[in-house]
């Protein structure tokens, strides 16, 4: 599926964690889940 309108297109699920884990940890990363 092509979609060059999706700013998502292309990037990892991986590097998305791993942006967010960088930013705000795992702890708030779980109450922000929650």
């Amino acid at each position: 599926m092509n979609n060059p309108n999706n700013p998502l297109h292309g990037i990892k699920l991986e590097s998305i964690i791993n942006t967010l884990v960088e930013q705000y940890g795992w702890e708030e990363l779980g109450r922000q889940i929650n």
